[in-house]
């Protein structure tokens, strides 16, 4: 049994709810089997079957796109927080510090070569004729030419390292830019978008249809999945897709935490694959999605011929929007017929 008013699973036979109080009366079963009817039926008859079917997709498709949008956000967060930090970009030293630093080594490199020049003059002036002074000269200038050439080309080799590392940085915060725009405005519009999806939920639920309890993807999934698969043909009573649903919780054939069926999506082989199939699918669209902003990004960089485009999300887009169009469709037809009724 199932409580009409809070959806808790109750022992067959209960008088009352042991969880909020409700009194079920004497034939506890019988006002479980009319819950439809009670739990907030707006139009006064339970929904038909294919329309509790149509009912219980178009929640089940808004839930999954929510749960996408929440996904994609998540993703476009971290991206954005990386693209926002600039990296440092190193100086280019002008090239009067490397003629100071030639000059330098010069000297010092002359100096050395005068040291060695005055020993071998006078070790050579002992055999050939050879001074000292001479010694002094030949080295002085061999130090100066050997230490200039030297500096010259670690200093060009340096220049040249810095310049490759200037460029390399600039164009990584040019390139981290760039998609910051791009992950900033997806950002943004995942952010509308969430707003949008909870918006159509609290109208779709707020009709009463389901209990609380079985709100959320998890459950909305695989009670259409029961539904539309024709194992029940209705929400509640003994062969109700309620009591399926607990009854299999209970034996673990499905789980209803989302975290664990994302962990195990390759080990779901029955129960739910109808949900981790979607979900397969979900994240390969916000795969595609994610590398789409980096492709566009290498195309208004320069690095790919190819001319930038947005189909990717643009087809991310158009599917949100028809999920929400076929929402709102639904919702402002049951109003139509609740406003004539009315009448």
């Amino acid at each position: 049994m199932v409580c009409f008013k809070c959806g808790a699973q109750l022992p067959d036979g209960s008088q009352f709810c042991s969880v909020c109080g409700c009194a079920l009366g004497a034939q506890g079963q019988q006002t479980v089997l009319s819950a439809e009817t009670t739990a907030g039926q707006q139009f006064g008859d339970p929904l038909p079957l294919q329309d509790m079917i149509e009912y219980l997709r178009l929640l089940k498709e808004l839930e999954l796109s929510d749960y996408e949008l929440s996904a994609l956000q998540e993703e476009l967060t971290e991206q954005y927080s990386f693209t926002s930090q600039l990296v440092w970009v190193p100086k280019i030293r002008k090239p009067i510090w490397l003629v100071f630093r030639i000059i330098g080594w010069s000297i010092f490199s002359a100096l050395i070569g005068a040291v060695v020049g005055l020993a071998a003059g006078w070790i050579l002036h002992f055999f050939v004729s050879f001074s000292s002074l001479q010694g002094v000269v030949c080295g002085a200038a061999a130090g100066a030419v050997i230490g200039a050439l030297r500096r010259l080309y670690t200093g060009l080799r340096e220049r040249k390292g810095e310049q490759a590392a200037y460029k390399e940085a600039v164009e990584e915060n040019h390139g981290r830019s760039v998609m910051w725009q791009e992950t900033s405005q997806s950002l943004d519009r995942a952010q509308k978008g969430r707003q949008e999806k909870k918006r159509l939920l609290n109208q779709m639920y707020g009709y009463g249809y389901l209990y609380p309890k079985y709100r959320g993807l998890v459950p909305v999934s695989t009670l259409y999945e029961y539904l539309a698969s024709g194992r029940c043909f209705s929400l509640t009573g003994p062969g109700g897709a309620y009591n399926l649903y607990e009854s299999e919780l209970r034996t673990g054939i499905i789980i209803n935490k989302l975290d664990d069926i994302i962990g195990q999506l390759d080990e779901i082989v029955s129960g739910q694959r109808m949900l981790a199939d979607e979900i397969r699918e979900s994240s390969k669209r916000i795969e595609g999605y994610l590398d789409a902003i980096e492709d566009n990004t290498s195309k208004i960089l320069g690095y790919s011929a190819a001319t930038a485009s947005n189909t990717e999300q643009a087809l991310f887009w158009q599917r949100n929007t028809a999920i929400n169009t076929a929402a709102s469709a639904w919702y402002d037809g049951r109003r139509e017929m609740r406003d004539l009724k009315r009448e």
